[in-house]
């Protein structure tokens, strides 16, 4: 057969060989003859064989073997294809009767040139074509209406063995990351952190008999990041818990913990004689983003005097000011911001303290209102620099040390 070529993937597609090794495709991905296509319960996969027919879409769920059937080179006319009709009736009337002796049948059809034996007593053959003639499923009836059910072994009991002696159905499990946040304040509870997907290979055993795949978180998550449930289509998933979300939001998410590891189990033929217990388990880590907190200063003058001989030490010379931006963290991870005064100041005019309000200035010392005073404040020594660092999260597995400064001059 003519290798195969994916032309488009929706979900997931694998490809086992006879070894048993399993390759996740990829759009332009070529199968060879010999290995197993799969598709996820969700997915399909659109073929092309290169013989100028249209691609063959697999559904979701399915297991097709590459075989040489696959790929038809020639296909013949229907009305070519009848011509090899009346030999093969004859065939099938001498069969049925056994006063024709079915040599001078297949005597007959050797008389000439076309597909029965060869004009020299050689070999017959039967050559098998494609129809190119175009047929309505709704237009066959295959009488499966008429079934109740599966069919019974004797004492009401269907050995799954039957359906496969010598089956050795395998469960494959996936995890993969789909949590998608461009800033770490919109993490929320119940998003999708892990999309889950299994594909059951049932190695000849009746898929009707597959029971449905369970999940289990069976490692990481010591943290309770995350919990069982569902995408907005249905699919299993890891959602984040509101544990989760506030980490991610808090800057405090612990990359060991965002690791995780899902175990899926899969009984076939549950509750017959032969049942099949599958196991599978796969493991993926989440990598977030973090926030980034910022702090603002700033520092203005605020002496106001009438003359120079007002000036009196603990009079407000300076106002302080400062903004956190917390980036979405919880405010009561935020401590107190410090000031320092940081530039400036040589000759000791100015000290911390708080106003009438408690809040954070800068006020004359006595040295500073005594050099107003006799007229000898150094313009130098007027400008000043105060600096205000920050913690938030102390304590925590990830702090953040805020800084900012800024200058004035008086």
């Amino acid at each position: 057969m003519a290798n195969a070529t994916v032309i488009s993937i929706t979900g997931r597609a694998w490809a086992r060989d006879a070894e048993g090794n399993v390759r996740e495709l990829s759009v332009g991905d070529t199968l060879q003859e010999g290995e197993v296509l799969e598709t996820s319960d969700n997915g399909s996969a659109q073929l092309d064989f290169g013989d100028g027919q249209d691609p063959i879409l697999i559904e979701g769920g399915e297991q097709v073997a590459m075989t040489p059937e696959l790929d038809v080179d020639e296909i013949v006319d229907a009305s070519e294809f009848a011509a090899l009709d009346e030999d093969l009736e004859a065939l099938l009337a001498a069969l049925d009767d056994d006063s024709i002796d079915l040599l001078d049948v297949l005597d007959a059809t050797a008389a000439g040139a076309g597909p029965g034996g060869a004009a020299d007593g050689g070999h017959s053959f039967v050559r098998l074509a494609r129809i190119a003639e175009d047929t309505d499923p709704l237009a066959f009836d295959f009488g499966m209406t008429d079934l109740d059910g599966l069919p019974e072994e004797e004492g009401g009991a269907l050995l799954a063995g039957d359906l496969g002696p010598d089956a050795d159905p395998s469960l494959i499990v996936t995890l993969q990351p789909a949590l998608a946040l461009e800033v770490s304040a919109e993490a929320s509870a119940g998003q999708v952190a892990f999309s889950i997907g299994s594909v059951t290979n049932f190695d000849g055993l009746d898929p009707s008999l597959g029971g449905t795949v369970s999940y289990a978180i069976t490692g990481g998550n010591e943290n309770g990041y995350f919990t069982l449930g569902q995408d907005a289509d249905g699919n299993p998933a890891l959602v984040l818990t509101e544990t989760g979300a506030e980490a991610i939001r808090n800057g405090q998410f612990d990359p060991a913990g965002a690791n995780v590891t899902v175990t899926g189990t899969q009984v076939i033929a549950e509750g017959l004689l032969n049942p099949f217990d599958l196991s599978a388990q796969d493991g993926a880590g989440l990598e977030v983003p973090m926030p980034e907190p910022s702090l603002d200063v700033s520092v203005d003058a605020a002496l106001e005097l009438d003359s120079s001989a007002d000036a009196q030490a603990g009079q407000t010379a300076f106002t302080i000011h400062s903004e956190t931006d917390l980036a979405g963290i919880d405010p009561a991870l935020a401590g107190e911001v410090s000031y320092e005064i940081t530039g400036g100041n040589e000759q000791g005019y100015f000290e911390l303290g708080v106003d009438a309000d408690g809040n954070p200035v800068l006020k004359l010392t006595e040295a500073g209102a005594e050099a107003i005073r006799n007229g000898q404040f150094d313009p130098a020594g007027a400008n000043v620099t105060v600096t205000g660092t920050q913690v938030i999260a102390e304590g925590l597995l990830n702090p953040f040390d805020l800084s900012a400064q800024d200058g004035a001059g008086l």
